[in-house]
């Protein structure tokens, strides 16, 4: 996890994806999504791509991130798998998509997708 303590004016996108020391998957918890909105980075960023452990966790972030205008997210608990390695669009179908109907739900005013058949990253565009 990032030094949440780090300023700089120019910084507007966050990647915060990557490997731990023990070669596992990072991925945010509720109390490091609040610390991370509570940050000068978190407060300034524009776009932020992150792991996080549920749902909650996301919407968390939308609602305390208030420069927040994309969000790139894979979630632990989205339980959501390819259903037919046959099809060939670019865009999946919703069906059997269970994460991204209920964050529908919650976020009716703004567009969430997940680009591609193989894409556990769900793609959210706020304002």
């Amino acid at each position: 996890m990032p030094p949440m303590e780090l300023t700089s004016a120019s910084v507007r996108q966050l990647d915060v994806r990557g490997y731990t020391s023990q070669n596992t998957w990072c991925c945010f918890n509720e109390e490091q999504c609040y610390e991370l909105t509570r940050s000068p980075l978190g407060i300034q960023c524009v776009t932020l791509l992150i792991r996080v452990q549920t749902r909650q966790n996301i919407l968390d972030l939308l609602n305390n991130m208030p420069n927040l205008q994309a969000l790139a997210v894979e979630c632990e608990d989205d339980y959501w798998t390819k259903k037919d390695d046959s099809v060939e669009d670019d865009f999946i179908d919703d069906i059997d998509n269970e994460l991204l109907e209920w964050l529908r739900q919650q976020l009716p005013s703004v567009c969430v997708t997940r680009q591609t058949l193989n894409s556990i990253l769900i793609r959210i565009w706020i304002r």
